[in-house]
Order: C-alpha cells, then sequence, then structure tokens
C-alpha cells in the first residue's frame, strides 16, 4: 500500500509514480511534471530529466559504483556539469575530477581509512 499523492497544506497537489518495489519514475506537482527518471535493469538512476529542462545523465562501473554524472539542457550537447570518478582496487573513492570545481584526491592508510 503506496502513497500515490498527497495535497500539500496550500492545496497544491503531488503525485508519485512508482513501479516495482517503490522505485521511483516521476513526480508531479498539479499534473505538472517536475522530474523523471530513466532507470537500468538494476534500477539505478541513468537519466533524471527536470521540469527546467536540465537533464542529469550516471554511468555506473561494472562494480556498480557511480562513474561520471553530466548535467545539460535537454537537447543540448553542450554539458554544463561534468564529473568523473576513479576508484581502487578496494572499490574506494580515489579521485573526483569535477570540470567545475576541479580535481580531488582521496588518499587511505592501510585499513582503508581516508587520510586529511
Amino acid at each position: 500500500n503506496q502513497r500515490i499523492a498527497t495535497i500539500r497544506p496550500d492545496g497544491h497537489r503531488v503525485s508519485w509514480l512508482t513501479y516495482g518495489s517503490g522505485h521511483l519514475l516521476a513526480m508531479k506537482v498539479d499534473d505538472i511534471e517536475l522530474l523523471s527518471y530513466q532507470r537500468d535493469d538494476l534500477h539505478r538512476e541513468i537519466v533524471r530529466h527536470q521540469g527546467n529542462g536540465l537533464q542529469q545523465r550516471q554511468s555506473w562501473t561494472p562494480n556498480g559504483q557511480l562513474q561520471e554524472q553530466t548535467v545539460a539542457l535537454t537537447g543540448s550537447s553542450t554539458r554544463l556539469l561534468v564529473r568523473n570518478y576513479r576508484y581502487d582496487d578496494a572499490g574506494q573513492l580515489t579521485d573526483l575530477h569535477d570540470n567545475r570545481r576541479g580535481d580531488i584526491n582521496y588518499r587511505y592508510d592501510p585499513l582503508g581509512r581516508l587520510l586529511g
């Protein structure tokens, strides 16, 4: 028994479209779609369409780790944001490249604890 809609105190109706065990496919306010999602066969989000015309894409490594995120205007090939993630053999995040904020490198001690 899943909630599919609610009325906010200001009278606006928020509704959700889900599938399976509750994976979100879309969200609407007053029948205006604010968000919609595309998912892969493992139910991971691969594309998020936003009501403001932005489209966010994610790609995943074979191990299920986030590999890349991009944001662009729907229908445009110009990417406003690009983030690439790299991991070590233990699966820990080692490098984050962000085209707006630069690079961040992460290092770990032999026990796998993040070093300052």
